[in-house]
């Protein structure tokens, strides 16, 4: 394990924020379903069940799990990598990977946003 450096602190911090962007582009993406889903008291429910799995380091998930929980819905992802940076122990491959998961995940949630508010047909009339 790393010494906690001034560089590993704005590591944390760069990636931090990293991954407060990708909950906000889950969130974001799972409320959009509201335009056409009549209740959505349990998208909350969904959200927290699988950001539950962000509990566990991306190592601890088996190869397919992995890459599923690291790119596909990346909340391993958002545990392991701003932990690993302030270690100072961090995989120059997540290091790359964190800003562009995060504007991607940004970037699919405001074009389904988009998307949503396109094909919105109102309740009322």
């Amino acid at each position: 394990m790393g010494s906690l450096t001034l560089a590993n602190v704005l590591a944390l911090i760069l990636f931090l924020i990293c991954a407060m962007l990708i909950v906000y582009a889950i969130w974001a993406l799972l409320h959009t379903l509201a335009f056409w889903l009549v209740k959505i008291e349990n998208i909350s429910q969904i959200f927290f069940a699988v950001f539950e799995t962000a509990r566990f380091p991306v190592g601890a998930f088996p190869g397919v799990l992995r890459v599923f929980f690291t790119v596909v819905v990346p909340v391993a992802f958002m545990t392991t990598v701003p932990a690993s940076a302030a270690a100072g122990t961090l995989d120059w491959r997540y290091a790359v990977a964190a800003p562009l998961i995060a504007l991607i995940g940004l970037w699919l949630s405001h074009r389904f946003w988009q998307f949503a508010l396109r094909h919105y047909t109102s309740a009322s009339s």
